[in-house]
């Protein structure tokens, strides 16, 4: 009986291991690699299916354009406008006289001759402005990998969008290759989904390199993919912090472990007429410690170093990331580095090119590169395209009719008295005057991170930074850094900005208060001591009474006329939080938006009587919290929020949202803006947005 009761145990025992296997199994769907022998193509077979593959685009260039043309032509969202910077590109796809860029300012699409550029965004349909990679499949139609799923412009101009609920496996899209049998695969942070003709997803995912903690066993890690392509031969090629994985069409596969690529990712492939395999490592093993470099997988299986540097083996690359790879038709490997283009002849010799001559335009920070069928190469950088002809001649195209932030992370917003919009960037100042003519301001002298703008009656620009404040005059680019007075704290980082009546400027500051300006450039400042809430002064008021109103991290404060403080917190009725911003309303009244770390955001009205209403309770709508807040004349009340887009509550409670679905840049909203014809300035994490009545 014991005998039996052991046995029971040891067939229980092992059903439940079969069952967990096979459930791993079905979850990862990741078979095992299968160290199997090449079956290289030879040279001209594979020479022939690269220009078979350029031909088809060359066919389908023109659908390609005139789906772009229709989906620019037929705005989703026509209340809705987008400003945004097609200036840090993403992926390059070179397509005859056109070549197409996947920005963080949306799709664009640049006329080589002309050097026009037409842009989609969110406006029009797209799921995001953040396009991370392009492909064509088999049908020649364009797909877009974004943050926020992927996309496929059909030929009729409109959008098919492939996300999580499709079968996708991670919103953020590394990676997209079309491949020659119809299928379309993702890279993404939870491994590479495969779309088939058919319609039918299929995700394989592979575990991340464990970090030896017993606590990894229940908790596993999906390992990301960030670079697929397609050789010539059909064979799909998937880069993972595991190893490459190879996904022949007759089902077949092949591992390369860390190992055998010198412990290191592979950022990006490309395929050499020979036949080869070259890969992109940003980690290699060295006789002395780590470098980086260029691997080439030959026909013959063997891995050779094409290129290999040491992390110090020179100053102007040490450090630097490889992030892509193409061949030119004379057999030259080009590299995207962060410290410029990296040329490598094919005699091993190499050359860094930091700055495209003729044009003197930037090479840093190089993402992408790609081979043109014409044999140019061009070049995706953190400041436009630039593209090296056969001739030896450069080309660079631009984008200057949008905010200079490349990123589009915008962050702040003011009007001039003659109508022109200054619009505060991470990387520097723009202006959109009433022409709409844009126009940049960068300077040595000016901080880049602009944290806040604000315009005064004599048409002086105030600009707030994380280094202290600037003055635009009105006769630009005359800059001037204040303050000039040794009491002002060395590289105070300003928050907030309200210029006054009576000409003075006050400013509030991280952990140091608030300051004040006078007309004649005589500086004070103010701290708890004197009657603020609290030392970081996060937003400033002035009332139609003459009085200030102060937001800190521990509640309100108010400076009357004849300079008596008066604090206001949970005692007074208001709630806990940080008021993050403030408007002091003409009957009176304030608007203020609070921030607390527990409970999340909330909106409140303080009467002109002192009676507090709470008009949006905490969490809820706004439980990632509100960053501004803007009141139009009919009493609607617009509320920008930190991750949950645009809130409009209206006169009877209502409350409508606006995210980039319905055509907003970008879901984090830091300034707004509502102009004299009604129009709403929003400024994003996603570019500048406007909405028309």
């Amino acid at each position: 009986m014991v005998v039996l009761r052991q046995r029971w145990w040891w067939v229980v025992a092992g059903a439940i291991v079969a069952l967990l296997i096979g459930g791993l199994a079905i979850y990862f769907r990741s078979p095992l690699p299968l160290l199997l022998d090449w079956r290289p193509l030879p040279a001209a077979q594979v020479e022939a299916r690269l220009a078979d593959r350029a031909a088809t685009l060359a066919l389908t260039a023109g659908a390609r354009r005139r789906a772009a043309e229709r989906l620019a032509g037929q705005r989703a969202n026509p209340q809705w406008t987008a400003f945004t910077s097609v200036n840090l590109v993403n992926d390059l796809l070179a397509d005859g006289e056109m070549i197409w860029a996947a920005t963080n300012g949306g799709l664009a699409r640049w006329n080589v001759l002309s050097a026009e550029v037409l842009k989609l965004t969110t406006a029009n349909g797209l799921p995001s402005n953040k396009v991370t990679a392009l492909g064509v499949d088999a049908d020649g139609a364009l797909w877009m990998g974004t943050d926020a799923g992927a996309v496929q412009v059909r030929a009729d101009g409109s959008l098919r969008r492939f996300t999580l609920a499709d079968g996708l496996a991670d919103p953020f899209v590394y990676a997209v290759q079309g491949a020659s049998d119809g299928s379309v695969w993702f890279g993404t942070p939870r491994g590479a989904t495969r779309l088939g003709r058919d319609g039918q997803a299929r995700t394989v995912r592979f575990l991340s390199p464990r970090s030896g903690w017993p606590g990894d066993l229940m908790q596993p890690r999906f390992a990301d993919v960030v670079a697929v392509a397609e050789g010539p031969d059909g064979a799909v090629w998937l880069s993972t912090p595991a190893g490459v994985r190879v996904f022949y069409a007759d089902g077949r596969q092949r591992f390369l472990s860390l190992d055998d690529l010198g412990y290191g990712q592979v950022t990006a492939f490309a395929f050499a007429p020979d036949g080869a395999v070259l890969m992109a490592v940003n980690t290699l093993r060295t006789d002395t410690g780590v470098g980086f470099g260029v691997l080439r997988l030959t026909p013959d299986r063997r891995l050779e170093r094409a290129l290999v540097l040491e992390q110090t083996a020179q100053e102007a690359i040490s450090g630097s990331l490889f992030r892509d790879l193409a061949v030119g038709a004379d057999g030259v490997i080009w590299v995207a580095t962060d410290s410029g283009a990296l040329r490598l002849q094919p005699d091993g010799s190499y050359e860094i090119i930091g700055v495209a001559p003729q044009s003197g335009a930037a090479l840093t920070f190089v993402q992408r590169v790609a081979s043109g069928a014409d044999g140019a190469i061009w070049f995706g950088t953190d400041r436009g395209i630039a593209r090296l002809l056969p001739d030896g001649a450069w080309q660079v195209l631009q984008d200057g009719n949008g905010p200079v932030d490349s990123a589009n992370r915008l962050t702040s917003l003011a009007r001039a008295p003659n109508g022109d919009l200054w619009i505060g960037a991470e990387q520097g100042l723009s202006r959109l005057d009433g022409a709409g003519t844009w126009q940049s301001f960068r300077s040595d002298l000016l901080s880049p991170n602009i944290t806040a703008l604000e315009s005064d009656a004599a048409g002086d620009l105030w600009v707030g930074t994380g280094q202290g404040v600037f003055r635009v005059t009105p006769d630009l680019p005359e800059w001037l850094q204040l303050p000039d007075s040794p009491d002002w704290p060395a590289n105070a980082h300003v928050l907030a900005l309200a210029a006054t009546g009576d000409g003075a400027l006050w400013v509030g500051a991280y952990y140091e208060g608030a300051f004040r300006r006078d007309a004649e450039g005589n500086w004070r400042q103010f701290s708890e001591a004197d009657g603020l809430a609290g030392s970081t002064v996060q937003a400033i008021a002035a009332a139609p009474d003459g009085s200030l109103w102060f937001g800190t991290e521990n509640g309100l404060s108010r400076l009357s006329m004849d300079g008596h403080w008066q604090r206001f917190g949970s005692a007074d009725g208001l709630p806990v939080g940080a008021v993050r911003d403030i408007l002091a309303l003409a009957d009176g009244s304030l608007l203020l938006a609070l921030a607390d770390i527990a409970e999340g955001g909330s909106l409140i009205r303080r009467g002109a009587d002192g009676s507090w209403q709470m008009l949006l309770p905490p969490g809820g709508e706004i439980a990632g919290g509100i960053q501004c807040l803007a009141v139009a004349p009919d009493a609607t009340i617009w509320i920008g929020t930190a991750r949950d887009g645009l809130l409009r509550l209206g006169q009877d409670g209502s409350l409508e949202r606006f995210t980039v679905e319905a055509g907003l840049a970008g879901n984090t909203v830091n300034a707004l803006l509502l102009a004299p014809d009604g129009s709403l300035w929003v400024a994003t994490d996603g570019g500048l947005s406007r909405r028309t009545p």
